[in-house]
């Protein structure tokens, strides 16, 4: 049995024709994938490059190829590659028995219309576009992308065999499923299930903030190619909190197009000696020392699913300062969201009333442990792959029909 999964990975495609990624898309994560189906293709846009960076994640292997189409990063480079792309995916799904979407994303949205009629398909939803889609700061293009976007995860929604979401409710209300509408069966289905795999080594102990007066704020983008995690906003909030008397320092984990412009902006807000970029780091161990390394974590995100990174940091005992997008209100309680992720003085007041009260840090980072032990590996594999045997059962009677 052969499992199309359609990602926005990015591959990079070595001379001897290993396939590597830079982040998370390593060849366990799609093993996750094997528990129910004997092979994995994964369909990722894929670059040729001379040799393999240090830190890079092997991608294929035993089980695990990778189908690859043209690279592109963003709207401008894809449309010129946009016909190349569709003629290449058009044999994606041979000799596939299912296919998997990781949606919303660009290559999961294009193959879905390469599909063949009857095969059966799963989506894995982990996003939430509605976010997207009330950012009044996007240009005409980005815009209009979003709105297609929208439209094409709501389709893929509506027709997928199975449905997964990451959160327990938040992006079922906007992009239902067939089950949500017209009730679950053997050939629909739907289920909750975060996409983080948190081990024991993951999880850290309560917080003492007392006495402590340096604190550093962390956040943590894998892709800084956009405003949308509010790198800006968190770096105005450091600016105004040095002001008033704190010792706060900044740590961004990520790397990205936009990533050297925060750098210029941290320079030219004076905080070159407090702020720390860590570039791209390729494994979760490195992120979770970062985190463990942290005493806040602070987000002001723009649109969401189920963020992994609150998710991690809350795992390392971290009290976290987010927005009420997406799923993050199953995540944090009310006062741990500004309301507007583009409101400097919000952050920057909820931090300073934090800052100046050690029981409300040592409170938030109890609550938070407790409340990651339910992205516990054990707890959500088994959720997961039983999805995935939903899918496979169905594709094998698809098969074998009696």
């Amino acid at each position: 049995m052969r499992l199309l999964v359609a990602t926005d990975a990015h591959i990079y495609r070595t001379p001897d024709g290993a396939a590597y990624c830079s982040t998370l898309y390593g060849y366990d994560y799609f093993c996750r994938y094997r528990m129910a189906f004997d092979q994995v293709r994964v369909v990722a846009r894929e670059k040729a490059v001379p040799a393999a960076e240090a830190g890079w994640l092997r991608v294929d292997g035993p089980g695990v190829s990778v189908f690859g189409i043209p690279f592109f990063q963003g709207p401008k480079q894809l449309l010129p590659k946009y016909l190349s792309i569709h003629r290449r995916l058009r044999g994606a799904a041979e000799d596939c028995d299912a296919a998997m979407l990781r949606v919303p994303g660009q290559t999961a949205h294009m193959t879905f219309s390469h599909l063949p009629k009857g095969l059966p398909v799963g989506a894995e939803v982990v996003s939430d576009f509605t976010g997207f889609l009330q950012n009044t700061d996007e240009g005409l293009i980005q815009t209009t992308l979003y709105r297609l976007m929208s439209r094409t995860l709501a389709r893929i929604c509506r027709r997928a065999n199975g449905v997964c979401y990451v959160t327990r409710e938040a992006i079922q209300k906007h992009y239902p499923s067939q089950a949500m509408l017209h009730g679950a069966s053997e050939s629909y289905f739907d289920c909750a299930c975060s996409d983080i795999e948190l081990s024991d080594g993951d999880f850290g102990a309560p917080r003492d903030f007392a006495g402590q007066t340096r604190f550093t704020l962390i956040l943590t983008n894998a892709a800084m190619n956009s405003e949308r995690k509010g790198e800006r906003v968190l770096l105005a909030a450091l600016e105004r909190l040095r002001g008033r008397g704190f010792d706060v320092r900044g740590v961004f984990v990520g790397d990205g197009a936009l990533r050297a412009a925060f750098e210029r902006e941290a320079a030219e807000r004076g905080l070159s000696d407090a702020v720390r970029f860590t570039g791209l780091l390729p494994s979760r161990t490195q992120v979770m020392a970062e985190l463990r390394a942290a005493d806040i974590y602070v987000l002001p995100t723009q649109a969401e699913g189920l963020p992994r990174g609150v998710i991690e940091a809350m795992a390392a005992g971290l009290p976290c300062l987010s927005t009420p997008v997406g799923g993050m209100p199953e995540l944090l309680e009310a006062d741990c969201l500004v309301a507007d992720p583009k409101d400097v003085e919000g952050f920057a007041g909820t931090l300073s009333a934090w800052l100046s009260e050690p029981q409300i840090l040592e409170r938030k980072s109890r609550e938070n442990l407790a409340r990651a032990q339910a992205f516990r590996h054990d707890l959500l594999s088994q959720r997961r792959t039983e999805f995935y045997q939903k899918l496979a059962a169905l594709a094998k009677r698809r098969r074998n029909p009696e």
